[in-house]
């Protein structure tokens, strides 16, 4: 949250696999106008839903699968000034990286912010030109990207 917390204030966040939602709480505490969380577990998004109602207007959760929901969002012209994806560790496997990458691209505001954590023992391969990668953390066993959008 630190190197974001100047991001904040204004934006339309996509919280992608929220489970409890702390990134796009997170969001919202440090003054992002709304937040738009996406978690496929029903039981996860009913606590986000009611976690949520604090935030009024500022707060929408979908319990969709997440690709379904990009999908969605692409034809409705639906776009975010910050991403933040967080899938199981287990998905990550095959094309999976660029599976996601090609699905949230189009919800990318330009410029933006898209955040995705995974598995650090994984090598994953986001050879985008659209996305500059301008920061990576450890945290554990995952490893959290920093990309910027900057068109293409």
């Amino acid at each position: 949250m630190d190197t974001l917390r100047a991001e904040f204030p204004g934006t339309h966040v996509l919280d992608l696999y929220s489970g409890k939602g702390r990134f796009g709480f997170g969001a919202l505490e440090e003054g992002a106008k709304r937040v738009s969380f996406v978690e496929k577990s029903p039981n996860e998004a009913e606590t986000l839903k009611k976690e949520g109602k604090k935030w009024a207007e500022g707060c929408r959760v979908f319990s969709n699968d997440v690709f379904a929901y990009l999908h969605r969002a692409k034809e409705e012209n639906s776009v975010f000034d910050i991403v933040f994806a967080d899938p199981p560790f287990r998905l990550w496997e095959g094309k999976y990286s660029e599976e996601l990458v090609n699905a949230v691209l189009p919800v990318l505001k330009k410029p933006a912010i898209f955040l995705v954590r995974h598995p650090k023992k994984v090598v994953v391969s986001f050879a985008i030109p659209a996305l500059e990668e301008w920061k990576t953390s450890i945290f554990g066993d995952s490893k959290l990207i920093y990309f910027s959008h900057v068109g293409g």
